[in-house]
């Protein structure tokens, strides 16, 4: 099997956090694969460009990890709580919220709420005379992010994230923020890893807690059986 991040380097660590200056952009390796391999298990195990652990996600179960759950617990490589995930029930928006720290056992409240996650909304008569008065050129908006309390959103996803092909965008200047690409084997560049192991590359000054919390969400939304209110692929 090849290698999927590369030699470990502990020297990463306040750059990845922001307590040191970095100039260009973190490189990730993101593995759809839970750090505790038990049987069963469903998550994420996140590598920076040295081969530390800079994120985990650690799901026991995959319908707690969906609609009905308590929420996914986004953590960074020491096990700390960054982010807690979940769903919005019966919202006819189709929206995830992220709340501060571990809140799976309550405490979730606005006060809380990092930012959310929406589906737009869409009316296929009008998307459709958008479409053919730019020719088809503009990009679908596949989801929106939400900061905090914020009434219009930050940045958007576009692409599909399913093939592991989209880039995150902030909406009030159209700058690509971080991109999400298939990830290609170390010893032969022109193979392709399987879609479990994909690349993340963030760019300077950005919260990256705040992006992988979005790596997860859109893992969920694009999981078909797992989140029954909306698909975004």
């Amino acid at each position: 099997m090849s290698r999927i991040h590369p030699t470990f380097n502990c020297n990463r660590t306040k750059e990845l956090f922001g307590e040191g200056h970095r100039s260009g952009p973190s490189v990730f390796t993101v593995w759809k694969r839970s750090s505790m391999s038990f049987q069963g298990t469903d998550g994420f195990t996140v590598f920076d460009e040295y081969g530390g652990l800079a994120f985990r996600v650690d799901n026991y179960s995959r319908k707690i990890g969906g609609c009905l759950g308590d929420g996914l617990v986004l953590m960074d490589g020491t096990g700390d709580a960054l982010l807690t995930l979940a769903p919005k029930v019966l919202s006819m928006q189709r929206v995830w919220n992220a709340y501060g720290g571990d809140c799976t056992g309550g405490g979730r409240s606005r006060a809380f709420r990092q930012f959310s996650v929406r589906e737009p909304w869409k009316f296929p008569i009008l998307a459709g005379l958008k479409s053919k008065c730019q020719g088809g050129a503009e990009p679908e908006v596949k989801a929106e992010v939400f900061i905090g309390d914020a009434r219009w959103p930050e940045y958007s996803v576009e692409g599909s994230f399913r093939r592991r092909s989209c880039c995150i965008r902030r909406r009030s200047t159209g700058d690509v923020i971080a991109k999400i690409s298939r990830k290609s084997a170390r010893a032969n560049p022109r193979v392709m890893l399987e879609d479990e192991v994909f690349s993340l590359v963030v760019q300077p000054g950005l919260d990256n807690g705040l992006i992988m919390g979005l790596i997860v969400i859109l893992d969920r939304i694009c999981s078909g059986p797992v989140s029954p209110f909306m698909c975004c692929c």
